[in-house]
């Protein structure tokens, strides 16, 4: 079996090398991510940017939402937490059943706008992924939450 082994450390991170928790991390979490090259992160990304591009052309047909999250996304890992047609409100979407992502839409410099942001959970795929550059990159930029417009 595959095991990650620390060669060599830093004084400074001598007691982290020895740490268990940290040896568990390594030949657990990181192995399963470095040995699959990071499909798991690609894959929820492109699902996650998908069901964004659904929200977005729903409410450019219509100019409102819906109360039946099936009409905005066929994306069985979206869930609605509360949603007004005209207001806006925030939507869930899953990784691995539990929520992971934050929808935000409402209303950003006058226009209708939505926003996405990790939220944190036990699970290790969810982590994974919010902390990944490729999901960093498409809900911040150097200062802020990104703003998709959304008329």
């Amino acid at each position: 079996a595959s095991q990650v082994r620390i060669l060599n450390s830093y004084n400074s991170c001598q007691k982290l090398s020895k740490d268990e928790s940290f040896q568990k991390f390594l030949n657990e979490d990181f192995l399963k991510l470095y040995k699959n090259n990071g499909y798991l992160i690609n894959e929820n990304l492109q699902n996650l940017k998908n069901t964004m591009q659904d929200i977005m052309i729903y409410y450019k047909l219509r100019y409102s939402f819906s109360k039946d999250v099936k009409d905005m996304s066929k994306n069985k890992n979206l869930d609605i937490l509360n949603i007004d047609e005209k207001d806006g409100g925030t939507l869930l979407y899953k990784i691995n059943n539990q929520a992971c992502v934050g929808i935000e839409l409402t209303r950003y410099d006058s226009r209708m706008a939505m926003k996405i942001y990790g939220i944190e959970n036990l699970d290790k795929e969810c982590k994974l992924f919010i902390q990944s550059p490729s999901f960093k990159n498409l809900s911040y930029t150097k200062k802020d939450f990104k703003w998709y417009y959304l008329e």
